[in-house]
């Protein structure tokens, strides 16, 4: 049984309520509420709608956050430990590169990619690259001409 179904009966149990209290109090079809609570599956496979998540908060008396967090782990997602995510857009292509060419040099001693690859990334991370077009002026890094500058 997942972590939404484990909760909500259990809130309910706590408050001695039945399915059509939870639906009225929660403004959430007497369907959906007979589907979350029969669901015998360890995993939800799917997002509640917004309408039940916040009708179902406001009837527990929780903090939508506090319930989103409860669906959370039902669905398989580690809430209760950090989880790191990293943002690999501002990060260079060649730094990229470096880094997947350890990576795979790691794996597979011996196969590609050849130490060679890796001091040639090596080389094109330590020569300055002029940026030009779309990306540069995404950071602002294009310079204009003398008469045009404030």
């Amino acid at each position: 049984m997942h972590a939404l179904r484990q909760y909500v009966q259990g809130e309910m149990d706590r408050r001695g309520w039945k399915p059509v209290d939870l639906a009225k109090r929660s403004g959430v079809s007497k369907q959906v509420l007979s589907n979350l609570l029969n669901d015998d599956r360890d995993e939800l496979r799917m997002l509640p709608s917004r309408e039940t998540v916040d009708g179902l908060a406001a009837a527990l008396s929780v903090d939508r956050d506090v319930l989103l967090g409860v669906i959370g782990e039902a669905m398989g997602i580690p809430v209760g430990r950090t989880v790191v995510v990293y943002d690999a857009s501002r990060v260079s292509d060649e730094d990229l590169l470096h880094e997947l060419a350890q990576r795979l040099a790691a794996r597979a001693p011996g196969a590609a990619p050849a130490p060679a690859l890796l001091d040639e990334l090596d080389a094109r991370r330590r020569k300055p690259v002029p940026e030009v077009g779309a990306a540069a002026a995404r950071r602002g890094s294009l310079h204009r001409p003398a008469d045009t500058q404030e």
